[in-house]
């Protein structure tokens, strides 16, 4: 039977009672098992969630203005969060920020997470091009919208900040046109 009767302080606790736990209960009992309870194992992962935040946010203040950053990783490591946490931090300065991503849910997503923040622009290749010439590239074609950018004045460029998300999914020669 599972008996769920201790609370923890933090990790090492639990997992220090847990190795003390296991040496008494099969030696007195060896059926008894004892569980930590719901909310310490809640607590714990939400700890280790604001800890990683904290550290994603002191990676990007210790950035700084550096002109270019390039953050790898599996899926799921938190480049999306550091990339929009360093867009939040732009647009509180008051700095307008264009916000790139590939794919079209992603960027529902982070217009959604993002809408309290207007100096923040999300697009996806489509939709930047469509911002800045009022063309559908959709139905054009998207290497038009390549061709039009090189010729881009950039005085008229609108963003003081381009932030990249998924640029492994994007053309170079996009890329370029951008860089340039």
């Amino acid at each position: 039977k599972e008996v769920s009767t201790f609370r923890y302080k933090d990790k090492e606790q639990r997992k220090k009672l847990e190795r003390n736990l296991s040496i008494v209960t099969k030696v007195i009992y060896p059926s008894l098992r004892f569980a930590p309870c719901l909310k310490s194992i809640i607590n714990e992962k939400e700890e280790r969630f604001i800890q990683l935040s904290k550290q994603q946010e002191l990676i990007l203040r210790v950035m700084g203005n550096k002109k270019f950053a390039l953050f790898e990783g599996v899926a799921g490591g938190g480049k999306t969060v550091m990339a929009s946490m360093k867009a939040k931090m732009l647009s509180e300065k008051r700095e307008k920020v264009l916000f790139l991503c590939f794919n079209s849910e992603l960027k529902k997503d982070l217009s959604l997470s993002m809408k309290d923040y207007p100096f923040i622009e999300v697009h996806n290749v489509y939709t930047l091009g469509e911002k800045l010439t009022g063309r559908n590239f959709v139905k054009e074609g998207i290497e038009i919208f390549y061709m039009l950018l090189d010729d881009y004045d950039p005085t008229e460029w609108p963003y003081q900040h381009v932030i990249i998300d998924e640029g492994q999914d994007m053309d170079d020669v996009f890329l370029d046109a951008l860089y340039y």
